[in-house]
């Protein structure tokens, strides 16, 4: 048959063959379905080039709810980034770390973004340029990092000129120098938080950021870990520093005489970290002893022995959050900590070398800690089950990489206390024991809320001078007055039941505990048979305490 003769394909068969294409068109963004995980995609280190964003773009498209995507340590390249921030309109995270993206890519991106708040460009080679002018073209994003970029001291100051919208910023491992240093913090006027990790910066950088940070009133938390501050940088920064009040020192080579030193000048930090510092057990002591304003500190490795753990915790009356994770402690340490500490309330023992006898004389004998995290330490299974059957204070517990099992997580499962408890990477407690224990401290948790209407109701009737009506439950009435301060409150004669019929107080207090007692599975004809189960000493020290006191 001659070309001219030929006959078209019958309109069906043209139909069932588009239609096959687009069936095929529609599946590939099914390559990546494996990769979503909630509102998550991550395709990090998957050989990924400029050619796969459409793919990328499709899975978007057909998940609306994905917001965070991971494309770090891939080949996008410059035309990659570009064409991802044209056509992304549904995730608000994205990281772009280690993709070959040059100054132009960084340039782009920054022109045709409009969803993404949170930027990673890190790993790139962005340099000077990229950098600024991602600053002066960026319209969307809030948090960015740039680490990594080939940034110097001038790409510092372009960049904290001609920012106008980021206010968290990372610039570690970069070559800023003291000279990059006081440039940013001269002329930037919008970053808050901002990272300057292992860039070079000594004595004379730390100087300069505090006193010109300082000048513009912009950064409040400042990272200078890993740089060469050692003891005058330290103690320059806190004398000079009055607006930062979250610093980060560790691994700045700083030993006893400026740790103490930093203690002695500071006005204004709340938070500081000193990990991996030589403070050796005399500088945990001498902060102690000299600190009145920091209320979180960290001395993670900074091998002050079981002396220094002493030493603070007996002097110790400001911080509130600390942190003595990898300082070989042992279980005397934990111990001990417990026994003398009078004034951390929330603590982490992270790798400490401390096993089940530690875990166990630690919930014996804590009277404060209602946070405590002990990963790493390898407490098994006896130490879970004797944490869970003496501990009566923490309320959030970390055991993470603990070699706990189903026996130690059933153990757990026992604790009316527990409302947050973290056993990841326990690979002994089978997923459905996971499932079950975590179920349970979500109980644990609505219970612990509904305690904490009980004190505040308490405390709103005391101070009226009301009166409380339990709805048939009298005789929880011992135990409430005893976490209260039941004896001031008898004599006093704020509790009276049968007066003030119908009054607001008197029907929510008996709705409130008949649905405690809905949740516990009493039936309403046991109501008066049967009290709840007591409810957390921890909510008695954080939420009830006070209303004993004195003259309360």
């Amino acid at each position: 048959m001659s070309a001219s003769g030929s006959s078209l394909a019958p309109a069906s068969m043209t139909a069932s063959i588009q239609s096959a294409l687009e069936e095929k068109k529609s599946e590939a963004p099914l390559r990546f379905a494996n990769f979503i995980r909630g509102d998550r995609l991550d395709l990090s280190s998957q050989r990924l080039e400029s050619k796969d964003v459409a793919d990328i773009i499709a899975v978007l498209n057909r998940h609306p709810t994905i917001r965070v995507v991971n494309l770090s340590s891939n080949k996008l390249g410059a035309e990659g980034a570009k064409e991802f921030a044209e056509k992304n309109e549904v995730a608000t995270t994205v990281f772009l770390n280690g993709n070959l993206i040059d100054a132009q890519g960084a340039k782009d991106f920054a022109v045709l973004n409009q969803v993404a708040t949170t930027v990673d460009l890190s790993n790139n080679q962005i340099d000077d340029q990229g950098a600024k002018d991602f600053a002066e073209l960026n319209q969307v994003a809030t948090t960015v990092y740039l680490r990594n970029i080939g940034m110097t001291a001038q790409g510092a100051k372009d960049f904290a000129i001609l920012n106008k919208i980021a206010t968290t910023l990372d610039l570690s491992h970069n070559r800023l120098g003291d000279q990059g240093a006081l440039n940013f913090a001269e002329f930037n006027r919008f970053v808050t938080a901002v990272n300057l990790t292992q860039n070079n910066i000594g004595q004379q950088g730390a100087r300069d950021f505090a006193v010109w940070n300082s000048r513009n009133k912009v950064a409040t938390s400042v990272n200078l870990s890993c740089n060469h501050l050692g003891d005058e940088g330290a103690i320059e920064f806190a004398e000079l520093n009055t607006i930062a009040t979250t610093v980060n020192l560790g691994s700045n080579g700083i030993g006893r005489n400026g740790v103490k030193g930093f203690a002695m000048r500071n006005k204004t930090v709340l938070s500081v970290d000193f990990f991996n510092n030589p403070l050796i057990k005399e500088g945990a002591i001498d902060f102690a002893k000299l600190n009145q304003v920091a209320k979180k500190v960290s001395f993670s490795g900074c091998e002050i022995g079981i002396v220094g753990l002493i030493g603070f915790a007996l002097w110790n009356m400001t911080a509130t959050k600390v942190d003595l994770s990898c300082n070989n402690l042992g279980g005397l340490g934990a111990k001990c900590f417990a026994i003398l500490n009078q004034t951390a309330t929330e603590l982490e023992f992270e790798i400490n070398g401390m096993g089940a006898w530690g875990v166990i004389d630690f919930a014996r004998l804590n009277r404060f800690a209602s946070t405590v995290n002990f990963a790493g330490n390898w407490i098994e299974d006896q130490g879970a089950k004797n944490f869970a059957d003496l501990n009566r204070i923490a309320t959030t517990v970390g055991m993470r990489r603990c070699g706990i099992g189903d026996f130690g997580a059933i153990a757990l499962m026992g604790s009316q206390n527990i409302v947050s408890l973290d056993v990841s990477n326990n690979k002994l407690i089978s997923e459905p024991m996971k499932r079950a224990l975590e179920e349970r401290i979500a109980q644990n948790r609505a219970r612990y809320t509904g305690w904490a209407e009980v004190a505040m109701m308490v405390a709103a009737l005391r101070a009226n001078e009301g009166n409380l009506d339990l709805g048939g439950y009298s005789d929880l009435i011992p135990e409430i007055l005893g976490f209260i301060g039941g004896g001031a409150a008898t004599k006093q004669g704020l509790f009276s039941f049968g007066s003030k019929n119908g009054s607001p107080e008197k029907i929510a207090s008996a709705l409130f505990f008949r649905k405690l007692a809905a949740e516990a599975c009493v039936t309403p004809s046991e109501e008066k048979k049967q009290p709840l189960e007591q409810a957390p000493s921890a909510v008695v020290r954080s939420g009830l305490d006070s209303f004993s006191r004195p003259g309360c």
